[in-house]
């Protein structure tokens, strides 16, 4: 025994480098390898790290670890004023990795520019595997006739969570090439691969954020590539173009497509063809009659009851459920611009629309908020609270969902003070990136504030391990000078 443990802490830092590793292929594909690995590293740390340098480490980062030690504590003091103890024992459970992962990270990983690389090359070699065991299964359920839904694309983890890690992902690839350019045709591989991926995949969130990793590359490209000024100074024109398109063209309504006449003969060819009736809803809680205009719309320019007689048994599976047009249903992305831009323009239903779920739900949480502005509802009651004022809405319950906000949940969870610590945590690692030059801690503090405006982002094991990982492994002060990496 007293052998083992003379290796193990002879050997500690390749055991904290190990449990990394385990804990980004978790991230990638494994809810019980991510918390196993957590388990792993937080056993192997108590039984053999170095309690003094932990120590020493925490206080060099001090400046962004108060902010979660301070954020850990509010959320564990608001299960004193929460009724549902073990709801609140939960959510607590789920942040566990976002307060206390990056404590241990910073304070144990040997940070090198070796293990950074091995770890990198890793994340990379396993989003290669399951975007690729992702796309295979999504095949085999459209050859199979059981594709429901484009979110099926993220067959081992949520669709957002995934899209936003392989979104950042490309920044990293972009890092390892200047690193090792013998493999630069590799990396440059894996990013074309993966931009494809993102923008089959439909998901908006994952859309915008590719959009903030080329703004960063073209900010990079701007400020230190080697290249004609005249060339530097219009690099931004294209992308400055088509923001400016796209905005122009989503102010804009649709074409307008007259509804069908005689809906009495459109329900009797209906129901002749399909089991759900034309005055039900369809899977996605839409008026059958509705999908039904819309998709004969988009197929044939125009909504008639004749053209419910000429749809194929696809289409009428398709409209029942829930798709609006072809396009939506072969997963084709522009279906998910035109969706946005229906929700803007054409509708006030927000069933099975995210956008204007969304709204209410922060709506409803602001209101709710009002309730205990300072110290919140409690982490335990956020459910409870919320559900009450969901019934003034014209949400279905089974849409009842929370604040799909991290501000607003946190604020609800323990008061204003938690959606300012994280306010303050994403602006200082920003600082911290624009400080030191380091374009890939500065874009993943943009990316962790801008997708905890419309995702409960810690409120997942994958949202707060990727929160809490990248937090050490791209601020601590070890890791700074570890990365140090210049882009070619």
């Amino acid at each position: 025994m007293k052998s083992f443990v003379f290796w193990a802490k002879r050997n500690r830092d390749a055991g904290y480098l190990f449990f990394s590793a385990t804990l980004l292929i978790g991230l990638c594909c494994s809810k019980p390898v991510m918390s196993s690995s957590f388990i792993g590293y937080v056993l192997w740390f108590i039984s053999f790290g170095d309690y003094q340098a932990f120590k020493v480490r925490l206080i060099e980062n001090r400046n962004w670890i108060l902010p979660l030690i301070l954020l850990m504590i509010l959320h564990a003091l608001s299960l004193i004023w929460s009724d549902d103890l073990v709801l609140g024992i939960k959510g607590l459970k789920v942040r566990i990795s976002a307060f206390i992962l990056p404590l241990l990270i910073a304070g144990t990983f040997p940070f090198s520019r070796e293990n950074l690389l091995r770890l990198g090359n890793l994340l990379l070699l396993a989003l290669t595997a399951v975007m690729l065991i992702n796309w295979i299964h999504f095949g085999y359920l459209l050859q199979q006739g059981t594709f429901e839904d484009i979110r099926q694309l993220s067959w081992l983890d949520s669709h957002i969570r995934f899209g936003i890690l392989t979104a950042f992902s490309l920044a990293i690839s972009r890092y390892l090439i200047s690193q090792q350019p013998n493999f630069r045709y590799g990396y440059w591989g894996y990013m074309l691969f993966t931009t494809a991926f993102l923008i089959y995949s439909q998901t908006l969130s994952s859309f915008f954020c590719l959009l903030l990793v080329i703004l960063f590359a073209l900010i990079e490209l701007r400020i230190y590539g080697k290249m004609n000024p005249w060339i530097k100074s219009i690099i931004f024109l294209p992308f400055v173009i088509g923001i400016i398109a796209v905005v122009f063209d989503l102010s804009k309504p649709f074409e307008p497509c007259p509804p069908i006449k005689n809906k009495a003969k459109a329900a009797l060819l209906w129901n002749q063809r399909s089991k759900v009736k034309f005055d039900r809803l369809d899977a996605k809680s839409q008026p059958i009659s509705s999908t039904c205009e819309r998709y004969l719309c988009s197929k044939y320019g125009s909504s008639n009851d004749v053209g419910i007689g000429e749809l194929t048994d696809e289409d009428i599976r398709n409209i029942e459920l829930g798709f609006t047009d072809p396009q939506e249903a072969n997963g084709g992305f522009m279906h998910k611009y035109n969706a946005l831009k229906y929700q803007l323009h054409e509708t006030n239903n927000p069933n099975g629309n995210s956008l204007l779920q969304r709204i209410i739900y922060w709506q409803v949480s602001l209101k709710t908020i009002k309730k205990e502005p300072l110290l919140g509802v409690g982490i335990g009651d956020i459910d409870a609270e919320l559900y009450k004022n969901f019934k003034a809405t014209s949400l279905l319950e089974k849409n009842y969902k929370r604040s799909h906000n991290m501000y607003l949940t946190s604020w609800l969870a323990c008061g204003i003070l938690a959606p300012l610590l994280l306010i303050y945590l994403g602006l200082y690692l920003l600082y911290l990136g624009i400080k030191h030059r380091f374009a890939l801690l500065a874009l993943f503090s943009v990316l962790i504030l801008f997708t905890m405006f419309y995702e409960d982002s810690i409120e997942t094991q994958s949202g707060a391990t990727f929160f809490g990982l990248f937090i050490a492994l791209l601020a601590s002060k070890k890791a700074i000078a570890a990365w140090n990496l210049k882009i070619a």
